[in-house]
């Protein structure tokens, strides 16, 4: 009886048990994979959009609407930035272009006429590109832009995904179903307008 019983105890998985356990294992290793792939797309957009509007205002410090007048309409002042600290110390200057961390080439063009300075932010995926078109559009309103943005505006006043010809607006914030309907490709170029803060 005793021989028995410790020989059913040494018996190891059949071959239906183990396919269990590994599906089982397999699902949970899954799981655990989504989640952390979810917690770090959202921490990518979280820190973009927090860089977007570092940026900002660094720019806004840095240039007076006089100032625009003097530089021109539609002038690339990417590197002009880069120079004077403007970016946050992780992007990545590649000499030909500055890199976010994240996604592509981001650029920066000074405007009078309109009067605002645009940030152009390159290549992000669709999913994030929903995301931060959310988030952005939420801080945005958050700051003051809520309703039509003025073009004076000193937050966040215009928003534009992959030419204004597919999607533009002024309005914030920007609900889930729009942003959808605006980052629809594959990687999605980004542009965000903001106002000067001083005149002088």
């Amino acid at each position: 009886m005793e021989a028995v019983a410790h020989k059913t105890l040494k018996r190891g998985f059949s071959l239906i048990e183990a396919a269990i356990v590994l599906g089982v294992v397999g699902a949970v290793i899954g799981t655990i994979w989504v989640s952390a792939a979810n917690m770090y797309e959202s921490y990518k957009v979280n820190k973009t959009a927090e860089d977007i509007f570092t940026i900002a205002r660094n720019i806004q410090n840095l240039i007076s609407f006089r100032d625009a007048e003097s530089i021109g309409d539609g002038i690339n002042i990417t590197f002009t930035a880069w120079e004077a600290g403007v970016y946050p110390k992780d992007w990545i200057n590649r000499t030909t272009h500055i890199d976010s961390i994240f996604w592509g080439e981001t650029r920066i063009f000074v405007y009078k006429t309109d009067p605002r300075f645009y940030i152009f932010l390159n290549s992000v995926n669709r999913s994030s590109c929903i995301k931060m078109i959310i988030k952005i559009s939420s801080i945005g309103s958050m700051a003051g832009s809520r309703g039509s943005g003025a073009h004076g505006r000193n937050a966040l006043g215009y928003l534009e995904v992959n030419g204004s010809s597919n999607w533009n607006t002024t309005n914030f914030p920007v609900s889930t179903d729009t942003a959808v309907i605006a980052c629809n490709q594959e990687n999605n170029d980004m542009q965000f307008g903001f106002g000067y803060t001083r005149i002088n």
